[in-house]
């Protein structure tokens, strides 16, 4: 499975150690980002929303004060994508959300099978729920960066400056920055579509790998 880290979860027997039939049966992918859950969460229910009610309250403006801008038209089309962009993203990660459980959460739905059972039933419907997962968190992740994207583009042309306006330099210098925000956005979303440490840029962003300490354990 993409972007995981391949991890084998045993059940001791008595002994303390795994048997031979568990240690071919039951394999799992660890997470990437153990709280990558909660990041997608975190888009999908407070970030987008709020952007999008932002998104919603600029929409109003520019329909009542579409003297004011140079292009209302264009600046109302691309808010209202921003905005679809947006609700999508919330969409997405409700049902992405019904998808993210882990092995145990799955396992306490049949404790009443035999043990045997119970693994192999775990295992068939993790690796199933982990699948529907990433395919509803990429599409929250990806929506979301959209619609923030085309949001900064919408600002931009929002803010060019119309033929009667006195401050024509500051307006500029705001559009400059908007389109700055929207391409930097951009960069980020595709560098986040794969491990940031996988690429230079990504490392550059979040450092370098760090070696931990050396440990041992107390005899």
């Amino acid at each position: 499975m993409a972007h995981a880290r391949r991890a084998i979860i045993f059940t001791m027997n008595d002994s303390g150690q795994p048997s031979e039939a568990e240690k071919s049966l039951v394999k799992f992918d660890v997470p990437y980002y153990y709280g990558g859950a909660g990041a997608i969460e975190s888009i999908s229910s407070i970030a987008s929303p709020l952007l999008a009610g932002g998104a919603l309250a600029f929409i109003g403006i520019v329909v009542q004060q579409s003297d004011a801008l140079r292009f209302p038209g264009v600046v109302l089309l691309m808010s209202l994508a921003a905005l679809l962009a947006l609700i999508l993203a919330v969409q997405c990660g409700y049902w992405a959300r019904q998808h993210a459980v882990t092995p145990n959460e799955i396992e306490q739905w049949w404790l009443h099978l035999p043990d045997q059972a119970r693994l192999q039933r775990v295992r068939a419907d993790w690796w199933q729920e982990r699948a529907d997962y990433l395919v509803w968190a990429r599409r929250t992740r990806f929506l979301f960066g959209i619609g923030v994207t085309v949001l900064w583009l919408a600002l931009a042309m929002a803010a060019v400056p119309i033929a009667a306006s006195k401050d024509t330099s500051y307006r500029w210098v705001a559009v400059g920055f908007c389109v700055t925000a929207a391409i930097i956005e951009a960069l980020w979303l595709v560098v986040s579509s794969k491990p940031m440490r996988s690429s230079t840029l990504g490392r550059a962003l979040v450092g370098p790998i760090v070696t931990p300490p050396p440990f041992s354990l107390p005899k």
